[in-house]
């Protein structure tokens, strides 16, 4: 029905109808679009602004919200109050727990207590924003804003009329126009729509719509033009606010990434110091675990506060039992408790510590010998809190500085005897050689010939004493002999008996046969002195030593306690006392050099080390058998010999094999053997030329040297030239010259020079007429 009256309007009424209708419509969309765009962008404003306080807001508030301290927090949240639209503001921490809040006054209800998710969203005209705060990539808080739109309502309603007023006035004129509405009214309406659609489409508040009449259109595109004019000035401000947010933004970052650049290079370098630390310490850890030197913290009541491993091997307490006990009653001999207080008090007062050598104590009741180096520790405020000690175990250096002084002391002593010992020699020689000239004479009586066999005996026994003491002083080299054990031990037991004393009984137990073995007497006597007395010295009060000899076959089923013995037959010497005997420990030591249980001055440690090395030197063992408080037994074992005993010579043997008639040129420095020699030798046939030293012997060898075939010197004479130089001085003129060297030393101590063998080339002294003659008729028979 609307239709067919519209079809029977005229066409001006159509048009103006069409006019009027066109330019409500068009009033009206342009109203409406402006409306719901003016919404919009209000909207977006105030959801920009309240972007830009938040970020502004969670700027300021980094730090607080970073360290999660709320009172800068709240402040900032109170200023809340000069926006009448801010219905609630919050801030939450990086857990989403509520750090501060601001309510609006005329608001009721307790604020959110987690932090609401992230972004913005509007309830009716309240506008609600969470905005995370963030710093390098790290969420550190929430920033949370409630808004009404209040003040943008009355905004709308105003601009509602104004546009309501403006769509009558146009209504009226299209009326009144109806012609001039399609160029006046539709051109201009169309203008504005499409500028309203460019702003909607671009945000570009700066274009505007163009005016073509002052009319209502006119004042409607004025009014639009204005209302682009105030959203640029308010775009501008915006932006202005951005851009000096920004700047803001730019300067906070650049003095944070200062302050963090700063903190990063400060954790640096205390990372550093802390590594360096932690270095050191680990360095200093290892030191006191490797160092062979105990390191012990005391403090000051002399208790135990660290120890190292080696102070676990020193005194053999580990550190759990060690820590938090006193010195005292750890490593401190109970003959100087009385004094550890007193000692401990001087040192705690010490400047500069202490360097001291003390005996101490193990855990298993061992004394060792230990080096000290103690340093108070001081601290800060000048007062001692402890000590540190250093410590060594220097007991083994002791003890052979000990050796060192007992080796001394023997070579000294050896020294000397080797002196007495050559001396005795020569005199020796002279009594021995003047003896076996008196069994020459045929006028002498049964009874005298029994005074010089016993002169000669004697002579032998100091001889083999003298033997002795070069043996000790390491000034000669013995010669192994075949000798009877039996004979041996009764021939030594007098001397036992004066050795042994009156309180201890001496009991010799003989084999029914000969116990031969190939040894050297001297050294045979050694042995058997040495065991004795190292019996007699285990029975300091009184006891018995049993002294037996016996021939032992020794098979694969005998028992034997040394890992030595060997299968064969074997001459045994044995001795047993009834002394205190020894443990285990004791007897796995026994053969040690300068190993002794005796006191300080009164054993070399020697004895039974020398023992040792006689039988190992004889190609034998030794075997020892002993307890505590059961007394022991040494059991001797050595190769069975089976020749007989050596014969000497006897005097009647220079009758027919010690004669002779070569020429002999004898040098001898001391005067009374010279003339003995000489007499021997003449008594055996020989014509004998005589000199005292070497040099006193050449105008001799000048004068005789066709006719001397053989040349008996002593190796060691005054005048600057020895036998050996001597001999070889005379063999430029003779190479054939005979040669026999005499001396009371070892030829060992010539040993390189040239090779010596006793009897042929080598005539140690003392010695017998006969021992002479052998010797001289060897030489000159030797091929």
């Amino acid at each position: 029905m609307t239709m067919r009256r519209f079809s029977q309007l005229s066409l001006q009424h159509k048009i103006n109808t069409l006019a009027l209708g066109a330019s409500l419509l068009v009033v009206i969309v342009a109203s409406a679009t402006f409306f719901v765009r003016e919404r919009v962008a209000d909207r977006e404003t105030v959801r920009q602004m309240l972007l830009v306080r938040a970020a502004i807001m969670g700027e300021s508030l980094t730090v607080a919200l970073d360290f999660n301290d709320p009172r800068p927090v709240q402040e900032a949240l109170n200023q809340m109050d000069n926006d009448p639209g801010m219905i609630r503001a919050a801030a939450y921490d990086s857990q989403g727990r509520l750090v501060a809040s601001y309510q609006r006054k005329d608001v009721h209800g307790p604020t959110q207590a987690d932090a609401p998710p992230p972004g913005d969203q509007f309830v009716g005209d309240v506008l609600h924003l969470a905005l995370p705060i963030t710093v390098q990539g790290r969420t550190i808080g929430t920033i949370y804003f409630q808004r009404d739109m209040l003040e943008l309502r009355a905004h709308f309603t105003d601009t509602f009329i104004n546009i309501g007023v403006a769509a009558l006035f146009a209504t009226a004129l299209g009326f009144l126009v109806s012609a001039a509405i399609q160029r006046i009214v539709s051109n201009p309406i169309l203008n504005l729509a499409r500028t309203s659609q460019s702003v909607a489409i671009s945000h570009d508040f700066s274009i505007r719509a163009v005016k073509a009449n002052d009319d209502e259109i006119g004042e409607l595109v004025d009014r639009f033009n204005g209302m682009l004019t105030e959203l640029q000035s308010h775009d501008n401000a915006l932006a202005a606010a951005r851009g000096e947010l920004e700047e803001r933004v730019v300067e906070r970052t650049r003095q944070l990434s200062e302050t963090l650049a700063r903190l990063q290079a400060e954790v640096r370098d205390r990372e550093a110091a802390q590594q360096a630390l932690h270095r050191a310490q680990e360095k200093l850890f290892l030191h006191m675990a490797q160092t062979p030197m105990a390191v012990i913290d005391w403090n000051t009541q002399f208790e135990v506060v660290s120890w190292n491993p080696a102070a676990e091997r020193i005194f053999g307490y580990p550190a759990a039992e060690a820590i938090g006990r006193r010195g005292s009653d750890l490593i401190i001999p109970p003959v100087r408790h009385p004094l550890v207080d007193t000692l401990w008090k001087a040192l705690l007062r010490s400047a500069d510590g202490e360097h001291v050598i003390k005996e101490n104590t193990t855990r298993d009741g061992r004394t060792i010998t230990c080096e000290w180096f103690n340093t108070p520790l001081v601290g800060a405020d000048g007062q001692v809190i402890g000590v540190s000690s250093f410590c060594s175990d220097i007991s083994d250096r002791v003890n052979l500085e000990q050796q060192l002084r007992q080796s001394q002391k023997m070579q000294a002593i050896g020294q000397l005897a080797a002196g007495v010992a050559h001396d005795f020699n020569n005199l020796l020689t002279i009594i021995k050689g003047n003896t076996s000239l008196l069994e020459f004479n045929p006028k002498l009586s049964v009874e005298d010939r029994g005074y010089i066999k016993e002169l000669h005996d004697a002579s032998n026994r100091a001889a083999t004493l003298v033997s002795q003491l070069l043996a000790f002083s390491r000034k000669q080299v013995l010669q192994p002999k075949p000798l009877d054990l039996n004979e041996l031990v009764a021939s030594d037991a007098k001397m036992l008996t004066r050795l042994l004393g009156e309180t201890i009984v001496l009991r010799c137990t003989f084999a029914p046969t000969p116990v031969m073995v190939h040894a050297d007497r001297g050294m045979m006597d050694q042995i058997i002195i040495n065991l004795a007395v190292n019996g007699r010295d285990a029975m300091p009060d009184q006891g018995q030593l049993d002294v037996s000899t016996e021939l032992i076959t020794v098979d694969a089923t005998s028992p034997a306690r040394s890992a030595e013995a060997r299968p064969g037959e074997f001459s045994c010497l044995g001795v047993t006392d009834t002394g205190c005997g020894m443990d285990a420990a004791t007897q796995a030591r026994i053969f040690e050099p300068f190993f002794t249980t005796k006191e300080v001055g009164k054993g070399t440690g020697l004895g039974l080390a020398t023992v040792y090395g006689i039988v190992k030197q004889h190609d034998g063992w030794i075997e020892c058998t002993s307890s505590p408080g059961r007394g022991t037994t040494f059991k001797v074992f050595l190769p069975h010999h089976a020749g007989g005993p050596e014969n000497a010579a006897s005097a009647s043997e220079g009758d027919a094999a010690l004669r002779g008639t070569e020429t002999v040129l004898l040098v001898e420095d001391e005067p009374a053997l010279r003339d003995f020699i000489r007499r021997s030798l003449t008594r055996l046939g020989y014509h004998v030329l005589v000199a005292a030293s070497g040099p006193d012997t050449l105008p001799v060898w000048q004068e005789h040297r066709a006719s001397v075939q053989l040349l008996v010197t002593d190796m060691v004479m005054p005048g600057g030239m020895t036998g050996l130089e001597l001999a070889a001085r005379l063999r430029q003129d003779r190479p054939d010259l005979r040669v026999i060297y005499s001396s009371g030393y070892s030829p060992d101590l010539f040993t390189g020079k040239i090779e010596l063998k006793e009897g042929l080339n080598y005539l140690p002294k003392p010695y017998s007429m006969a021992a002479l003659g052998k010797a001289v008729r060897a030489a000159l028979d030797a091929k």
